[in-house]
C-alpha cells in the first residue's frame, strides 16, 4: 500500500518520499516531515526515517483499517492518538511486522535487534514532533 520512492529534484538533487501506491500520491504528513526536516539530510537518512514510518503507517491500517493520515486530520492534529499505539508499534516490530496488532506475539528469535526497532520507533515519534512545532 506504501512505497518508497526517489524523487530527482532539480537542482541535481535527489530525495527519498513515501508514496500512497493506491493513489499514487505523497502522503501529506511524511511529505511535510520531508520538506521540513529531512530535505538538506543524507539519503539514508531520508531513507531509514521514512522506511520506520512507513512500517508505522503499515501498522496503522492494518489496526485501523485507515491511513493515519486520515486518522490525524479527523482527530484535529491530536497527537495523542500515535502516543497511545507506540506500545503496540514497537510489538509490532519486535514480532517481524507480521502478528495482527491485536494479539501480543513471543518474538520470532532471540537475536531480533531491539535497537533497530527503538531507532524505528524514535525516528516516529521525531517525525510526529516536528509536526507541531
Amino acid at each position: 500500500m506504501f512505497s518508497l520512492t526517489q524523487l530527482d529534484v532539480p537542482g541535481h538533487r535527489r530525495q527519498w518520499m513515501l508514496m500512497d501506491m493506491v493513489t499514487c500520491l505523497p502522503l501529506l504528513y511524511p511529505l511535510r516531515y520531508c520538506v521540513d526536516h529531512l530535505g538538506f539530510r543524507s539519503l539514508s537518512t531520508q531513507s531509514a526515517s521514512l522506511q520506520a514510518i512507513k512500517f508505522f503507517y503499515e501498522f496503522w491500517l492494518q489496526k485501523h483499517s485507515v491511513t493515519f493520515c486520515h486518522s490525524f486530520n479527523v482527530s484535529m492534529h491530536n497527537p495523542q492518538i500515535a502516543i497511545e499505539e507506540m506500545t503496540a508499534f514497537f510489538h509490532y516490530l519486535e514480532s517481524g511486522r507480521s502478528t495482527p496488532p491485536g494479539v501480543i506475539a513471543l518474538p520470532l528469535s532471540v537475536t531480533a535487534s531491539r535497537t533497530t526497532n527503538a531507532y524505528k520507533s524514535v525516528a516516529v515519534t521525531d517525525a510526529f514532533e516536528a509536526a507541531y512545532v
